[in-house]
């Protein structure tokens, strides 16, 4: 898991032996959360603002969380971090006013992201659809073609030496197959 200052510059790594406890949580179509607990010897600086960890599905790409919290603990200290996609499109601007018309999967989302930093990696969902996007920030964009089409966002960065290089969403039809299981592994999960 590597950290990063307010630029988004890599300030360093930290390994599973660094953590006490760490926990993603991965929904569909929502931000990601992640927690962790650490010793005071891990403890984050202050310049420590986000951290980046391997994507769940593919362990080569690579999920983008802002610190939002901090508890300091008796013998550890708890953060939180919140997926900065999700942040970062709500915030970062709007889209002025776009009417695609008949518009492919690709084509609409290629529209709602232009001008955000992010772009559109791999695209499978099929149909079309016409909507408009009149003073509508990036995140309510994308989040209307969800609706209007279906399918399935994922938003991950690549990193290149020690700085983000490429900010991407993929938007699929479907990931993976529901098995209606879930998986827990760590030490303690009884209690």
């Amino acid at each position: 898991i590597y950290t990063f200052d307010k630029k988004q510059n890599i300030l360093r790594a930290l390994d599973e032996n660094n953590f006490l406890t760490a926990e993603l949580t991965f929904k569909i179509n929502e931000a990601t959360t992640f927690s962790f607990t650490v010793t005071p010897n891990y403890e984050l600086t202050d310049e420590e603002k986000y951290v980046a960890l391997p994507h769940p599905l593919d362990q080569t790409k690579f999920i983008m969380l802002r610190l939002i919290s901090r508890t300091d603990n008796k013998d550890d200290i708890e953060y939180t971090a919140y997926e900065y996609a999700y942040q970062e499109l709500s915030t970062s601007g709007y889209i002025k006013d776009t009417r695609p018309q008949n518009a492919n999967a690709l084509t609409l989302m290629t529209k709602a992201l232009d001008g955000s930093g992010w772009s559109v990696g791999r695209t499978t969902v099929a149909g079309t659809a016409t909507t408009n996007f009149y003073y509508t920030d990036y995140l309510s964009a994308v989040s209307k073609i969800v609706d209007l089409l279906g399918g399935e966002i994922v938003f991950y960065v690549e990193i290149t030496g020690n700085k983000i290089t490429d900010r991407y969403m993929d938007y699929l039809f479907r990931q993976g197959v529901d098995t209606s299981k879930v998986f827990s592994d760590g030490s303690n999960l009884l209690s």
